[in-house]
């Protein structure tokens, strides 16, 4: 009871942190999209849509929490964990777009360079940062939950981006070199694309339920082999639920005359290997006796 209220106590702590820097992102991102378009700096601009991704991002996290509270039921029997891999492709396929366009206006600025204003730009981008920089020091503390995790790190590359802004205007106030701004969106936007495609291939694979790469399937296979009374494993199948739960399901040969006492000594074995080795959670067993003896760790169909 007590630590479940712990935990509770700390969705409800996780939750509040979240949601003030939400709001403090929105209130930056519509500061940085008005004065960016005043002051004609299109790095100011780009680092607006970076917020309104953390934004985003951050609405996400904070539905996926209270999205997490909730129990598993006959129709949602895995729970509802899987919601979180799902917003995280949707945020980070968006996230993708968002760069591409800011790389081509980001190009077209450099074929018609225009003069940035940037006394307009640089007090905004100062207060950009310092906002940034706050809201990673609330997420901080509660960055050890892999869900609020993605939404520190989206903000921790959001304040590193306004340290760019910053200094670009700094650099363009001093020497007035004004292709300096789409040079930083360029930049921006790069890592903005890259820090999204890991994402969307990391939630794909997740997604189409492949053998997670810190798994050896070969490696399972001898562990579980060297267990006492087991001939083979076959029809094998890893997969993970989300981030941080795997699932495994196969078929394995014991030897005739194993008892049921002797198999449920050998089912617990194996997924205590499985568990402390492999980090595999959740395991489903099917035992056989001298049945598909030819059959394959992977089940040509």
């Amino acid at each position: 009871m007590e630590k479940e209220h712990n935990h509770n106590h700390e969705i409800e702590s996780a939750s509040g942190r979240v949601l003030v820097s939400i709001f403090m992102n929105i209130i930056i991102t519509v500061l940085e999209v008005v004065f960016g378009i005043l002051s004609r700096s299109l790095s100011l601009v780009s680092d607006s849509m970076h917020n309104l991704s953390d934004t985003i991002s951050g609405i996400l996290t904070l539905w996926t929490l209270r999205l997490s509270e909730r129990k598993h039921n006959e129709r949602f029997t895995f729970g509802y964990r899987r919601s979180q891999i799902i917003s995280a492709f949707v945020n980070s396929s968006v996230l993708l777009v968002i760069a591409a366009l800011l790389i081509r206006e980001a190009i077209l600025r450099f074929l018609t360079p225009e003069v940035i204003n940037v006394s307009l730009m640089l007090p905004v981008a100062v207060v950009g940062l310092i906002a940034n920089s706050i809201s990673v020091i609330l997420l901080h503390s509660h960055a050890h939950n892999l869900n609020i995790r993605s939404a520190y790190l989206h903000l921790l590359s959001d304040a590193l981006s306004s340290v760019a802004v910053v200094l670009g205007a700094i650099f363009m106030w001093i020497f007035r070199i004004y292709w300096i701004d789409p040079l930083l969106t360029v930049l921006i936007a790069i890592y903005m694309g890259y820090e999204a495609f890991e994402i969307v291939k990391e939630s794909t694979l997740i997604l189409l339920e492949t053998t997670p790469s810190t798994i050896d399937l070969k490696e399972v296979e001898k562990s579980v082999c060297d267990v006492p009374g087991v001939v083979n494993i076959h029809h094998v199948h890893i997969w993970r639920l989300d981030d941080e739960t795997t699932l495994l399901e196969a078929h394995v040969n014991v030897l005739p005359n194993t008892s049921v006492e002797e198999t449920k000594n050998i089912r617990l074995k194996i997924e205590e290997i499985l568990r402390k080795d492999f980090g595999i959670a959740h395991t489903n067993i099917q035992f056989e006796c001298n049945e598909h003896l030819e059959d394959k760790l992977i089940k040509d169909h």
